[in-house]
């Protein structure tokens, strides 16, 4: 029951209600040791995914393709081939196609959906007839099953592979409708947004100002270089840096706006210290620092060699066509090296400056400040290398700012009545720190004032057991 909720909530929109659902569907499987818990992992990264966390997403879809695959259950083995297929389609495109492909040929019980994740996957690639003749298999398909969640998305593809202004508007248009006529005003903003990045002049500016403000609201990430679905083919770039990094959710390097795929990479000790250094937020790093973090059980003599070989792939692959000079974005002289931040975009230093400038404003300038620098924090700092010392400090700090920011947020829609908006907003922050007590007190207050009882008495008793797991005597019922 508590996972057929999280599909209902992630089916309308709800991401952040929809997570803790499927958060207590997880924990009630793997009590009972069943291996149907594979449905609700699968979900998690579906929520995941939309907010684009991908490497939250991806361990979760590997998880439940695991779980599917040993047990031969398709309803687990579908949909974590096809929705693993759109977040693995930037470091490995070839991959993707073939999950994808798989959950095709595979088909039942989700063919309209398979369909679609091969026909995002396939515009991703470049190849828009093949994913416009997808997009229409999907469409007869979801016809053919009544499926109009199917139909919508794959309107959706048909138009965004469409070359033909006028049938891409007509295809958005009756996608919006669709969504809207399903309840589902997240993917129904998406649409309008597509619709506005369709048109020029002020007023599609401004619908698409507004449509970006709603679906920051509403939890979903918005990113060129998200996972393969409208999302991805909507967001504004922002204007492209010649190198970005992203660490915040998991890392990623854009060149030029395009994704580095991982195949690139000829060294993952070149990743690794790319990451070091991001780490370091532009302080130099000594090389023999910088050597006993890379090869912590080697002391030879080859490290220093071996180091200067990974400088040197890392260079390459921020700059293989050497339009820049050697130290443009890595500086290194004799004794250490660095990142040099001001001709390198990294994705959580503008987190930390968007956070200090929303929190420092005031009135209606404060809360899209506020909206703006809670939807560019994308998850916690390199979330593959949870247990990478180096990471901990920073990633620590980044996560104890992006609290301060939905808390700020839900306090002021508390104010002002806005209930929902304040449960979103808390739950973001519990999924963060599962023992922040005013978050839970908080989140009991706005369940009761939406009048939402017995959802309100359910996180009560939510609180009650985290206070209980760290020794400190709960409040009273608010």
């Amino acid at each position: 029951a508590r996972m057929n909720l999280g599909l209902l909530k992630w089916s309308l929109g709800r991401l952040d209600e929809a997570a803790r659902e499927y958060a207590d569907a997880i924990a009630l499987y793997r009590a009972s040791g069943s291996r149907e818990v594979a449905y609700a992992i699968v979900g998690k990264g579906d929520v995941h995914r939309e907010r684009g966390e991908l490497a939250l997403a991806r361990a979760a879809y590997q998880e439940g393709l695991a779980l599917g695959e040993a047990s031969g259950d398709r309803q687990a083995l579908v949909p974590a081939l096809y929705q693993l297929a759109k977040v693995v389609v930037n470091d490995d495109p070839d991959e993707a196609l073939r999950l994808a492909q798989r959950a095709v040929d595979l088909g039942w019980p989700d063919l309209p959906w398979a369909l679609n994740a091969l026909g995002w996957v396939q515009l991703c690639r470049g190849d828009g007839p093949a994913a416009l003749e997808t997009g229409r298999r999907a469409a007869d398909a979801a016809r053919e099953q009544r499926d109009r969640f199917g139909l919508a998305e794959s309107l959706s593809l048909e138009a965004m592979a469409s070359r033909d202004p006028r049938a891409r508007r007509r295809l958005l248009e009756e996608s919006r409708a669709t969504w809207r006529d399903l309840g589902d005003p997240l993917r129904g903003t998406l649409a309008e947004l597509a619709l506005a990045r369709c048109s020029s002049g002020a007023a599609a500016l401004a619908a698409a100002e507004a449509a970006e403000r709603r679906l920051r609201r509403m939890g979903a990430g918005l990113s060129v270089s998200g996972p393969a679905g409208l999302a991805r083919f909507v967001a504004s770039d922002g204007g492209s840096a010649p190198v970005e990094i992203r660490v915040l959710g998991g890392f990623q390097v854009l060149r030029d706006g395009a994704a580095v795929p991982l195949g690139a990479w000829q060294s993952r000790k070149a990743r690794d210290l790319l990451k070091i250094l991001v780490t370091r937020r532009g302080r130099p790093a000594s090389r023999e620092v910088l050597a006993d973090m890379l090869w912590p059980e080697d002391d030879s003599d080859a490290l220093a060699g071996r180091l200067s070989v990974a400088l040197s792939t890392l260079r390459s692959v921020l700059d293989p066509e050497r339009r820049f000079p050697p130290d443009h974005f890595i500086a290194a002289d004799a004794s250490a090296v660095s990142l040099r931040p001001e001709h390198v975009r990294v994705d959580v230093d503008v987190f930390f400056a968007n956070v200090d400038a929303a929190l420092a404003a005031a009135g209606e300038d404060a809360r899209e400040r506020l909206e703006a620098a809670e939807a560019s924090y994308m998850g916690d700092l390199l979330e593959e290398d949870p247990h990478a010392e180096w990471a901990v400090a920073l990633r620590e700090q980044a996560r104890a700012a992006y609290i301060r920011v939905p808390r700020a947020l839900a306090a002021a829609a508390a104010r002002h009545g806005d209930h929902q908006d304040a449960v979103a907003l808390l739950l973001r922050v519990l999924e963060r720190d599962p023992y922040d007590e005013q978050a839970h007190l908080g989140l009991v207050s706005a369940l009761e004032a939406a009048g939402r009882h017995g959802e309100a008495r359910r996180a009560y008793g939510a609180y009650d057991s985290r206070m209980a797991e760290i020794g400190v005597k709960p409040s009273a019922f608010p």
